[in-house]
């Protein structure tokens, strides 16, 4: 509801900023004309981040569908309702539409213990519960010992 309010309060007040009046702005478009010059060759590098972040996206899905195909297919929900393949592909479709989050489980009470401390790597607080979505915090600090390679009791 709000954003349709927002879209039509918009076309709104464009529509009145673009009405005709009696302003003359030839002088300035013809000084605007002189001063650049404009041509599809300068949009070509829009075109080219566009069509890398577009490729990136489908490489990312492609590579998601080998590696973790389970991960697909159970994001996609399609249950047997479609054929493997067209649950990865519909998988990776919501992915790219909607955004993946992965969910993780328990590390257990030493671990959710110790990851109520706050602790700081890499400019990134680490703290947290030990359950949830995996963000750019990081709750299980078993994990993060597992992943720097630190053996032996935490400080």
């Amino acid at each position: 509801m709000l954003t349709s309010l927002s879209v039509v309060l918009a076309l709104a007040v464009f529509w009145l900023l673009g009405r005709s009046g009696s302003f003359d702005a030839s002088a300035k478009l013809v000084a605007i004309e002189h001063a650049f010059h404009i041509t599809a060759v300068l949009f070509l590098p829009l075109v080219l981040v566009v069509a890398a972040i577009f490729l990136a996206a489908l490489v990312g899905g492609c590579l998601a569908m080998a590696v973790a195909p389970e991960r697909v297919v159970a994001f996609s929900a399609a249950g047997e309702a479609l054929p493997r393949g067209f649950a990865r592909i519909r998988g990776v479709w919501l992915a790219l539409a909607n955004g993946y989050q992965a969910e993780h489980g328990s590390c257990g009470d030493r671990s959710a213990r110790l990851a109520r401390r706050p602790v700081r790597h890499a400019g990134y607080n680490l703290a947290g519960d030990c359950r949830g979505k995996v963000q750019r915090r990081s709750c299980c600090l078993a994990g993060i010992r597992r992943l720097a390679g630190i053996r032996g009791a935490w400080p």
